[in-house]
């Protein structure tokens, strides 16, 4: 290849990369909640806060992770979940039923060994820690409370349940929540 037809492919590569790729179509969407309910063990009812973040592709599905941070009353315990799913919309005017699939890592330890090592158990590597994976089914609606050209407010309600196939902790978690979330077009 001759001088001038390198450089000129050299410019046209550089051109290229900074070409700005097509916009994305979707909403980024960030939830937050409070949640209850209890577990297959008797007399555990547990509370907890919740953190989800996700991109909605478009009308009808999405992708999310999301993390909780709670406590159940058996064992006096802390509950640390974290997970990924899709979620699927139905709209209805200001209205939007949903279902959901997460799957999840779960991370239980006792309240008195957190002292010791905050960091360690909030980040699932403390002593005492039962670590577990499961599935999180999920039925909820989103209401729109205000919509600002590309950004929604919303409140959400939603009922799920936690599977988990060991026999460490509890098998099963029933729970409800309720929060507020933000959609933002992309």
């Amino acid at each position: 290849m001759r001088a001038p037809a390198r450089w000129t492919a050299l410019v046209a590569l550089l051109l290229a990369s900074v070409t700005p790729a097509p916009a994305l179509a979707g909403d980024g969407t960030l939830d937050l909640g409070l949640t209850g309910g209890t577990s297959t063990w008797q007399g555990d009812p547990t509370f907890g806060t919740l953190l989800r973040a996700g991109y909605r592709i478009d009308e009808w599905i999405g992708f999310h992770g999301m993390g909780r941070l709670g406590y159940a009353s058996v064992d006096e315990r802390v509950l640390v979940l974290v997970g990924v799913g899709a979620q699927a919309w139905a709209t209805f005017g200001e209205t939007q039923p949903f279902v959901r699939l997460t799957l999840v890592h779960a991370h239980e330890e006792p309240v008195d060994a957190i002292p010791g090592d905050a960091f360690g158990a909030l980040f699932g590597v403390g002593d005492g820690i039962r670590h577990r994976a499961g599935l999180e089914p999920a039925v909820g609606l989103d209401y729109r409370l205000w919509r600002d050209g590309p950004l929604d407010v919303v409140m959400t309600a939603e009922a799920s349940f936690q599977v988990f196939p060991d026999e460490r902790g509890p098998t099963l978690y029933v729970l409800g929540g309720l929060g507020l979330g933000i959609r933002h077009d992309l």
